[in-house]
């Protein structure tokens, strides 16, 4: 690549931000001076938003920003202003809405044009520099959409101010005063679009979806409905055994590019794998398959070896390419199974199904392919061929040049990883202390880097880079998702102060982000002012901001018994009942807020000493039970469930519904009979 006088993105933070710092196109980096030069030079706004692990981002990089000719005539006819969909997932949010409505469709990388002021006109997604792919070439867009600035100016300016009213419009929603929702039509409404043969919803390409997935988990467990798990567990098993899960070092990639998750784009997400880890290991304590366990054992690990950084905090992404290719580092010829494998050779190939042609552009990605009962019956010694198998290819591996690393530390994708280590800290058996060690330096951290006080309130920035100071003001992302992971921290550990934090982070949601109609905004009311304020009720490959925030308080309503948490959760719900009954794919997050609002008000409280090892036997049983909408409170915290219940040295455990408690239960064996008596489904 050519190397070009720094632009002004050479001053930036962002890992993406930087690639681009030496293009010869003259990028901006989102803010005032970008506006200030359109209405300066009387130019549009070129947007162009992707992030560092985006495969398209790097080839329209290659064949455009480094072109200098399209880079002239970008600097000439226009203000490049160049954006981390990651760092700003605001800014993403309302111009993606926009491309959605001028185009269609949606993705990165994406080319937005923008009026001075910051109102779209016209956009897409990836260009090619000339016409193919069914696609206009970049050049012949860039000329056209300055022929018509200067030269149709008030119809686009129309345009511009029709469309921001549009997103305006999206925004606004109508709440009900009344719950009108049937869970069971919601399931099979979201069983329409599930693929039962290899799992997953919709075609290709198709993307894990942790949040309905979970759901149908939580669905489950109310209800008993084999539908619900059947779903559920398909989906696990043939994502794990797929291309998607790499099979040599864990972790998952981004999403699969055929239906049955063979191929992926192969870049790997700290949000994807946070969420997945979880999930696997919720399934594990419902259905007891060890694949689900190590599954997610195999994904911490990965996270702790490749994307943890020495200060606790995790970074964001793996890159899919290396050396300029996509998925080099990971795919493999025969040949290359053959020699370091040698005698060992057949039997990995017979299990991950490799072949002399491959599986993938003339290469394999290992995906497994046999069962064991297969694998049995060619070797009776497959398991222990297959682990060392793996561990010398996982060597050899190591030293292929890797992938490059997006090391920004984002706060909500960190909050959704401590709550995945807090959850392994307490279910992960032998190595749970590990986990547990792990998910409390991760909370140290995240408060150190990314929280302050200010007027009496915790609030919270939404990205650091090591060696600077945290920036960018807290989405609503940043505080539901942080305030979540803390919550599940506190029932891992019942620490009280793990508990105030998130207490703390859902008082700063209600000020800052609820909107008096109903449902909360992404940005706080004293942050940047956009073209609109957006909110986000549709899961993206995360929980929407309404849906962890609606989690987040109806859990904190039922801990500590406030009414009013649950009326203001419910309110975002309500504006949304009638689209999530009827689109369910898109709103995973919020039906499990609907599932928690609707479930048995039940509680469970541990009286006794916590340093003592049968209070300890006690909570091990509570916390290994998979309880999903039981609030469980022990230690100091100040709530109702523990209140003249912490005045003995001896353990006692109160079940309880609606706060009315069962005589206190005193010995394990009372305890263990007590949470394996599952009440009636309740079926909706």
């Amino acid at each position: 690549m050519m190397q070009h006088p720094a632009n002004a993105l050479a001053l930036e933070t962002s890992p993406y931000l930087l690639q681009h710092a030496y293009n010869p196109v003259q990028w901006l980096p989102w803010g005032e001076a970008a506006f200030t030069a359109a209405r300066t030079r009387d130019l549009p706004i070129l947007l162009s938003v992707g992030y560092s692990a985006c495969h398209w981002c790097h080839v329209m990089e290659r064949e455009s920003f480094e072109n200098l000719e399209i880079a002239a005539l970008m600097n000439q006819l226009f203000i490049p202003v160049k954006v981390d969909r990651e760092e700003r997932p605001d800014v993403d949010s309302i111009y993606m809405n926009a491309v959605q409505i001028l185009s269609g469709a949606g993705g990165w990388p994406m080319t937005v044009f923008l009026t001075p002021d910051g109102k779209p006109f016209y956009g897409g997604t990836y260009y090619p520099p000339t016409d193919r792919y069914g696609r206009p070439g970049f050049t012949r867009v860039l000329v056209s959409v300055s022929e018509a600035w200067n030269n149709k100016r008030q119809s686009l300016l129309e345009s511009a101010n029709d469309l921001t009213a549009n997103l305006n419009n999206f925004e606004r929603l109508q709440s009900s005063d009344t719950l009108q929702v049937n869970m069971a039509q919601t399931l099979s409404n979201l069983e329409r679009s599930f693929d039962p043969q290899y799992g997953g919803f919709g075609a290709a390409p198709k993307f894990p979806n942790p949040s309905n997935l979970e759901w149908l988990l939580e669905h489950h467990h109310q209800t008993r409905n084999p539908k619900a798990l059947e779903m559920l567990t398909t989906t696990l098993t043939r994502m794990a055994n797929g291309g998607i899960f790499d099979h040599l070092g864990g972790g998952f990639a981004r999403y699969s590019t055929d239906e049955r998750w063979l191929a992926p784009h192969f870049e790997k997400m700290l949000y994807d794998n946070a969420q997945l880890i979880k999930l696997y290991i919720l399934a594990h304590q419902v259905t007891g398959q060890i694949e689900y366990f190590l599954t997610a054992k195999e994904s911490l690990e990965y996270l702790l070896r490749e994307m943890h950084s020495p200060e606790g905090g995790f970074y964001s992404a793996q890159d899919a390419d290396s050396e300029g290719v996509e998925g080099k580092f990971f795919v493999w010829n025969e040949a290359e199974i053959d020699a370091v494998l040698g005698a060992d050779s057949p039997i990995f190939k017979h299990a991950y199904g490799v072949t002399a042609h491959g599986n993938w552009e003339h290469h394999n990605i290992l995906t497994r392919v046999a069962s064991d009962a297969e694998l049995l019956a060619a070797d009776p010694e497959f398991h222990e061929k297959l682990e060392t198998s793996k561990n010398k290819l996982f060597y050899v591996r190591e030293q292929r040049i890797k992938p490059s690393l997006d090391d920004k530390i984002l706060c909500s994708w960190n909050g959704l990883t401590l709550e995945a280590l807090a959850l392994a800290g307490r279910t992960m058996g032998g190595r749970a202390k590990k986990y547990l060690n792990h998910a409390k330096n991760l909370a140290d951290f995240l408060l150190e880097k990314f929280s302050y006080q200010h007027n009496g309130f915790l609030r919270l920035h939404h990205t650091y880079k090591t060696g600077t100071k945290a920036k960018i003001g807290g989405l609503l992302e940043d505080y539901a998702l942080l305030g979540l992971g803390m919550l599940e921290l506190y029932q891992s550990t019942f620490e009280a102060a793990y508990l105030q934090t998130a207490q703390a982070l859902s008082r700063s949601i209600v000020e800052f982000f609820a909107d008096s109609n109903g449902g909360f905004y992404d940005t706080p009311s004293d942050g940047e002012a956009l073209i609109i304020r957006p909110k986000s009720y549709f899961d993206s490959a995360m929980p929407s901001g309404n849906g962890a925030s609606s989690l987040l308080l109806l859990k904190l309503a039922r801990l500590s018994s406030q009414d009013d948490l649950e009326q203001t959760a419910l309110q975002a719900i309500l504006q949304m009942q009638d689209v999530m009954q009827r689109q369910p794919t898109g709103f995973g997050s919020l039906n499990r807020a609907l599932e928690q609002h609707l479930a048995p008000h039940t509680e469970i409280a541990i009286a006794g000493q916590l340093t003592r090892d049968d209070t300890q036997a006690m909570i091990q049983a509570v916390q290994q039970k998979y309880q999903p909408h039981t609030a469980i409170a022990a230690g100091t915290a100040q709530l109702p469930l523990l209140e003249n219940r912490n005045n003995s040295l001896e353990p006692r455990v109160f079940i309880c519904q609606n706060m009315t408690c069962q005589m206190p239960l005193a010995t394990l064996a009372e305890l263990q009979t007590a949470l394996s008596i599952r009440p009636e489904p309740n079926i909706r």
